[in-house]
């Protein structure tokens, strides 16, 4: 049974590990939140002691982030009101931070991805266009354009 001090224990965690920085779905994200797991196995200091496994964590974690966000746009609509923060709400408002700005970093990586792959699809190909100009020729140019281009692909393997 989570408590509020595991909560907020979880929260430092995860603000040193930050699995967030990693992409959705990648072994990476999955062994930061093993080894988060893992942390929090191994303190002794939490007064009811318990085990966890990643997916409890993760499903903690989203439940808690989903909870703050949802306080924090009521508390945006309720204008002229002072609301005392707790020291997991503050935790958990920073890593809601740390989590948009790796979200974004991420996105504007695969947009760069994204852009260098379309670059190197754009370019031209010098075999490409040779065999299509081959066909067109009296069948003496065609071998002498065959073995022209044998020779280049040699040339090229062999460098």
């Amino acid at each position: 049974m989570w408590s509020s001090d595991h909560d907020l224990v979880m929260c430092r965690e995860v603000l040193v590990v930050e699995p967030f920085r990693f992409k959705i779905r990648s072994p990476e994200r999955g062994q930061a939140w093993e080894s988060l797991a893992e942390k929090l196995n191994a303190m002794s200091s939490l007064s009811p002691k318990f085990r966890v496994t990643a997916r409890s964590v993760r499903d903690r974690y989203n439940l808690l982030t989903k909870k703050m966000q949802a306080k924090l746009k009521s508390e945006e609509k309720a204008s002229g009101i002072t609301v005392e923060s707790s020291e997991l709400d503050c935790a958990l408002e920073e890593i809601l931070e740390k989590e948009k700005a790796a979200k974004e970093k991420l996105e504007s990586d695969d947009e760069i991805k994204r852009k260098q792959l379309r670059m190197r699809r754009q370019q031209p190909r010098i075999c490409e266009s040779k065999p299509w100009n081959v066909w067109g020729k009296l069948p003496k140019e065609r071998r002498e354009m065959v073995t022209q281009m044998k020779c280049q692909k040699r040339r090229v393997e062999g460098a």
